[in-house]
C-alpha cells in the first residue's frame, strides 16, 4: 500500500523510503522530504524540532532525536535484526507516521464535510427557489415568459431539449429535493447515521476529494460494496481537506447518492464538464460535450446539479450561447 496522508501522499522520495531500504532517511539528508517528516513529528507526538534544522530542511541530530523518541515511545523496531530503536526513518517508521496522520486526516476531513452542510444547504436551497420561479414562467399568461434564469436552466438542463421543459424542472426539483432532505438529516442525527465517512483515497481516481455510491440513498444503512465501503455514505478524502469549494463538491456527491443506482435509467454519473468553455468536454460516461447534451443527459450528469447551483461562476452560460 502507497502512503496515504496528505501530508505524505505526494513525495515520491518518501514513497520509496517505504518500498526500498536504500531509499532510508538518515542524519544528514536534506530537501522537501525531510520537512514533512519534521512537520509529521510536530504533528502526531507535538515535537519541537531545532529551528536550524527546519530551515535548513535537514536532518540534523534533533530531528534524529525527535525520530528515536517516536521510535521509542511506539516501539517501532524491526525484531528480526534489532533490540532496540534506532534513529532512522525507515519502511516501518514511515508507515506508522502516516497511519498515526491519517488519523489526524480523517479528524479534519470528515469535521469539515460536515461544517460545510450549512454553505450546501444553502445552495441547494437557492437551486429549488430558481427553478420554481422558472417552472412559473412556462405557464400560460406568464408576466415573466422571458425569465432570463431560462438560459442558466438551458445550459446547465437543456430545457430546451426537452419534450416537456416543465417536467424536466420537475425531475431536476425532484433531485434537489432528495439532496435537501439528505442534508437535514446528516445535520441532525449524526451521533445516530454517520453520513460522511473518510477514506484514505478513493480507489479508481486517488486525486479525487470523494466519491459515493449511485443511488446511496436507496440502500440499507449496513449494506457494502465488495471493498467494504458503505454504499449509504459519502466518502471524503485527504484531498478534500485543501478545496475551497467544499460545498459545491458535497453538491456533486449528492448528485450521484441522490439519483438512480449504477445501471439504471435515473442514475446521475459524469457525462459532461463546461470546462473548458465554450462548449466543454464528454466526461467517462458521456458522448458528447457540455453544450450538446441531451436533455436526458443533462439530467443523469452531476456536474449540471453542482453547475446550475452557482449560476454567476461555473454555471454561468458562455457568451453568445
Amino acid at each position: 500500500m502507497p502512503l496515504n496522508s496528505s501530508l505524505f501522499r505526494n513525495d515520491a522520495k518518501l514513497q520509496s523510503c517505504l518500498m526500498q531500504d536504500a531509499a532510508h532517511v538518515l542524519l544528514g539528508a536534506t530537501g522537501p522530504h525531510v520537512t514533512r517528516i519534521q512537520r509529521a513529528l510536530e504533528l502526531v507526538a507535538s515535537t519541537q524540532i531545532d529551528a536550524v534544522d527546519v530551515a535548513a530542511a535537514r536532518y540534523g541530530r534533533s530531528t534524529a532525536d525527535a525520530v528515536l523518541a517516536y521510535k521509542r515511545e511506539r516501539q517501532i523496531v524491526n525484531r528480526s535484526y534489532q533490540r532496540e530503536a534506532d534513529n532512522i526513518v525507515g519502511k516501518m517508521t514511515i508507515d506508522r507516521l502516516d497511519k498515526d496522520l491519517l488519523e489526524i486526516d480523517k479528524k479534519n476531513v470528515v469535521e469539515k464535510a460536515y461544517a460545510t452542510i450549512p454553505a450546501a444547504q444553502t445552495l441547494v436551497r437557492s437551486a429549488k427557489a430558481r427553478l420554481i420561479a422558472v417552472r412559473a414562467s412556462f405557464s400560460p399568461g406568464s408576466l415573466f415568459p422571458d425569465n432570463p434564469e431560462r438560459k442558466v436552466l438551458e445550459w446547465n438542463f437543456k430545457s430546451h431539449r426537452a419534450r416537456d421543459p416543465v417536467a424536466q424542472i420537475d425531475r431536476v426539483l425532484a433531485v434537489y429535493e432528495k439532496m435537501e432532505q439528505t442534508l437535514f438529516f446528516a445535520a441532525r442525527i449524526r451521533h445516530q447515521f454517520e453520513l460522511f465517512l473518510f477514506s484514505p483515497r478513493y480507489r479508481s481516481d486517488p486525486g479525487a476529494p470523494a466519491y459515493t455510491t449511485f443511488g446511496g440513498i436507496e440502500f440499507r444503512i449496513s449494506d457494502k460494496d465488495e471493498q467494504g465501503d458503505y454504499k449509504n455514505a459519502i466518502y471524503f478524502t485527504p484531498e478534500f481537506a485543501n478545496k475551497v469549494d467544499a460545498a459545491s463538491i458535497v453538491v456533486h456527491e449528492l448528485a450521484h447518492y441522490s439519483g438512480g443506482r449504477q445501471g439504471s435509467q435515473t442514475n446521475i454519473g459524469h457525462r459532461a464538464s463546461p470546462l473548458p468553455p465554450p462548449l466543454g468536454r464528454p466526461l467517462e460516461d458521456g458522448t458528447t460535450n457540455y453544450a450538446s447534451m441531451s436533455a436526458d443527459a443533462a439530467f443523469r450528469n452531476a456536474q449540471s446539479y453542482q453547475c446550475y447551483c452557482e449560476p454567476h461562476s461555473k454555471g454561468k452560460p458562455p457568451a453568445g450561447l
